[in-house]
């Protein structure tokens, strides 16, 4: 079947990440810019210092979107949501004050420290992640979100819900500084974290990300039948294995397959 042939590697120096000044995440690459590509959420966990926000912020930026990020261990839900305002009470609606803080205009979002977040608090997260609604309002603007956490052997974790992990369509692995090879490693710890943006670099990220959608627009005719028995072998041989994979997360592995497709 087509979809087993393997795409050439990513040549080293045209990396579209190590482009915006991160380094050391070649081994990711594609999946991220494959999530990226379908403008779902994308969850990455790794220690701390691996450069989990700074991956993300420099994406958006790329992108053109307004980035922010939230510490679910600390955010207050009126932090992200704003204040009730009483005097939409008085036409039957709950309005809310917004604040610079607060989600309403964000356009990027990463919820960092996810899995620091008390239970109640990753259930109120859930309805961002899945529905891009807070309280039951729609976020128009918000075209992206990212999610951060450490590993569960940390202190102070919380298992993270299952519900909310199985709404992002890529749980990512950040690679440490152990894991990458000398070059990245010494390239990672030279860079300078203030340094701007280049220019070029952004283009050519934005460019590759909105040809890749215009190509997975394009392909998508041709491949989804083979990107669906694709999928039904992994499930099968998972069960055979005693590990179940529900519906949802069988259409985002389908989905995820048709961007890779499309990520050069």
């Amino acid at each position: 079947m087509a979809l087993r042939k393997r795409r050439p590697a990513r040549g080293r120096g045209a990396s579209l990440v190590q482009g915006l000044g991160t380094y050391g995440y070649a081994r990711i690459e594609r999946n991220f810019l494959a999530g990226l590509v379908l403008r779902e959420p994308i969850l990455l966990w790794g220690p701390h210092g691996a450069g989990k926000t700074e991956l993300c912020r420099r994406a958006a930026e790329a992108l053109g979107l307004r980035f922010w990020a939230y510490d679910a261990s600390k955010s207050m839900f009126e932090d992200v949501i704003g204040f009730p305002d009483p005097s939409s009470l008085e036409s039957g609606t709950v309005g809310y004050v917004r604040t610079p803080l607060s989600i309403w205009d964000k356009e990027a979002v990463l919820i960092d420290e996810l899995n620091r977040a008390q239970p109640s608090l990753q259930s109120k997260w859930l309805e961002v992640v899945h529905a891009r609604q807070i309280m039951g309002c729609p976020l128009p603007q918000l075209q992206q979100l990212f999610a951060a956490m450490n590993p569960p052997s940390y202190a102070g974790t919380n298992p993270l819900d299952e519900a909310l992990a199985g709404r992002f369509i890529a749980i990512l692995r950040i690679p440490e500084l152990k894991d990458m090879s000398p070059e990245d490693a010494r390239s990672v710890i030279r860079r300078e974290r203030e340094v701007p943006l280049a220019g070029p670099a952004a283009a050519a990220f934005l460019a590759a990300v909105e040809g890749a959608r215009a190509r997975l627009a394009a392909i998508l005719p041709s491949v989804r039948a083979g990107a669906e028995e694709y999928v039904v072998e992994v499930v099968q041989a998972f069960q055979a294995r005693d590990v179940a994979i529900d519906s949802r997360r069988a259409g985002m592995l389908r989905r995820l397959i048709e961007a890779r497709l499309c990520v050069e």
